[in-house]
């Protein structure tokens, strides 16, 4: 059995296969006179549900951490999202009964979801059906099935897993397997959170193990194994200690800083979406926050965020942040959408009206934003970081607003920093080429090297029959990675990753050695590259650097990692 590995760990014990009950919806028409009455059904409903999600919110924070309660807090979001709210009322309004109105706008809903080619949007469709799954078993007053009463070690097997069935999961859950998910989906975040190994995608697996006796989850070689024999198992279990061992190993690490043997220090960020992110990357060891991603602030809402309510989420991130915080501005567009305004269809929605375009064409609604970052740079230090930059007009352009915004705000006289640092996101080729001109108006880079990849490899990542060719090791993309370095360098500036790339150990040595002074990731991700990097020599990573851009094959850059990952 093949999936996705999504958190890592070895997990050994008896299956327990959790199959949500079935619910039987009957499409009756309804009689005029009785809509009256499913329409108090449907509210009623929602008030139970609101109660049941805080209840779950309150469990999450107290039992797995932040990062789970937000889950919930978006839950309650969609709860009260007038697009769900409008659908469900036209179906009882055209004589459906509520249940039968709440399952036709799921469906409406995530296909809409579902259209949209980013697996963070896709895996939010999972977030619609938990939440009208929980409408529909109020009204059809069906209890919901818990998972906190196993009582032995076992490994959960499901066909997918909702947040709902995993806050309060018992910890005699040594591991999950599901047949459908991805690395962003809610079952993958609960199996990070709580240090559960994990893997998703698996086909048939509920059918697979339905007779195994033991089942050995290994996430580390990414293998599924039943009924191992006895030697087999001892060998699993010494490995299962070592991988503890290293836990409390890694955890220990939080306080130190990320310095090679020979003393050079790289700065280790974390990307947050929201304030309920801070206590988590702290936890990890985060220094600051080298991207936070405003676009979830918006997506979050059911309209466009006042300059008050972003300044208060901002001065909160400014205040608890760490000793930097990177506030990219709203990058919008593309595949991530907004319920309260319509984006026009476009044919290439990655290549249209985005990001800083879409920023340059509604000005006020970009203004409203940097008044609020600039307000509440003075509770911290606070960068801003604008993102798609392809051309030298771009950028003077949005500096020229950011400075019409410090006017006004001088006028009225509310008070804000006037010597913010300002830097830009390369994640075009157009902006690589042109960087060494670039950096001359900003004070530092930072790679967004999953867009990078994308453009310049011409590789839709999503796309299954391309998607093996999204290589981040390509020959070219660590060309541009080196350039974009030196010219930050060239001229005494900093330049740091927010993308992907920068959270994968495997390429933690080559990050390092190109001469990155900041990598920023996944707060869970800190612990691991701060390990691998407090192993590297800082000049013979240099070499090693050199050495691979130099190499013309992936195979041949990627062996090479391989063996610098063995020394380490």
């Amino acid at each position: 059995m093949q999936g996705i590995a999504v958190s890592k760990g070895i997990g050994i014990a008896r299956p327990f296969i959790y199959n949500q009950q079935e619910i039987i919806i009957n499409d009756i028409e309804v009689a005029q006179e009785e809509i009256v009455y499913e329409e108090e059904k449907i509210d009623s409903a929602y008030l139970e549900a609101e109660l049941q999600l805080n209840a779950l919110k309150e469990k999450a924070l107290n039992e797995i951490g932040e990062e789970e309660a937000e889950i919930f807090e978006a839950h309650l979001m969609m709860l009260k999202d007038p697009m769900l709210a409008e659908r469900i009322k036209e179906s009882i309004d055209q004589g459906k009964k509520a249940e039968v109105a709440v399952e036709a706008a799921r469906q409406n809903i995530e296909k809409m979801f579902m259209a949209i080619p980013d697996p963070y949007i896709q895996g939010r469709a999972a977030d619609i059906n938990d939440v009208t799954r929980r409408l529909i078993q109020i009204l059809l007053g069906i209890d919901h099935q818990s998972l906190a009463d196993i009582n032995e070690p076992v490994i959960l097997i499901a066909k997918d897993l909702t947040p709902s069935d995993t806050v309060g999961l018992s910890k005699q859950v040594k591991g999950i397997i599901t047949e459908i998910g991805s690395e962003t989906s809610h079952a993958a975040i609960i199996a990070k959170a709580m240090g559960l190994p994990a893997m998703v995608g698996v086909k048939n697996a509920v059918q697979a193990v339905d007779n195994a006796e033991v089942i050995i989850l290994d996430t580390v070689d990414s293998n599924i194994i039943m009924d191992p024999s006895e030697s087999l198992l001892k060998n699993y279990h010494d490995r299962l200690e070592v991988l503890e061992r290293e836990r409390d190993a890694l955890k220990a690490l939080k306080f130190e800083k990320a310095m090679t043997t020979d003393g050079h220090v790289i700065k280790l960020y974390a990307n947050i979406g929201s304030t309920n992110e801070l206590p988590y990357m702290i936890e990890n060891g985060a220094e600051g926050i080298g991207l936070l991603r405003t676009e979830l602030i918006y997506m979050n809402s059911d309209h466009f965020p006042t300059e008050e309510e972003q300044f208060n989420i901002y001065k909160e991130v400014a205040e608890n942040g760490g000793n930097e915080i990177i506030i990219r501005t709203l990058d919008i567009g593309g595949d991530k959408q907004l319920s309260y305004y319509d984006f026009q269809e476009e044919m290439n929605p990655f290549l249209g009206f985005r990001a800083i375009r879409l920023c340059l064409g509604k000005e006020e609604i970009f203004k409203t934003q940097l008044k609020a970052i600039l307000r509440a740079a003075i509770y911290g230090n606070i960068k801003i970081m604008f993102p798609m930059i392809t051309s030298m007009e771009e950028l003077r352009q949005v500096k020229l607003i950011l400075e019409q915004c410090k006017k006004e705000l001088k006028t009225t006289e509310v008070a804000y920093k006037e010597d913010i640092s300002v830097g830009i996101m390369i994640e075009v080729p157009a902006a690589v080429m042109i960087a060494d001109m670039l950096i001359e108006e900003v004070d530092f880079f930072s790679i967004g090297t999953n867009d990078l990849c994308q453009y310049s490899l011409a590789v839709d990542r999503m796309n299954t029959n391309v998607a093996h060719l999204y290589q981040p090791l390509h020959p070219g993309v660590l060309r541009m990675i080196k350039k974009v370095i030196k010219d930050a360098h060239d001229h005494e500036k900093m330049v740091g990753m927010c993308g992907e790339m920068a959270g994968n150990p495997d390429f933690t040595p080559v990050l390092v050695g190109l001469g990155l002074d900041e990598l920023s990731m996944s707060p869970s991700s800190i612990p691991v590259v701060k390990k691998i990097i407090r192993q590297l020599d800082y000049k013979k990573t240099r070499d090693l650097a050199k050495q691979l851009t130099n190499y013309n094959t992936v195979s041949d850059i990627q062996k090479r990692l391989e063996e610098e990952a063995l020394k380490c």
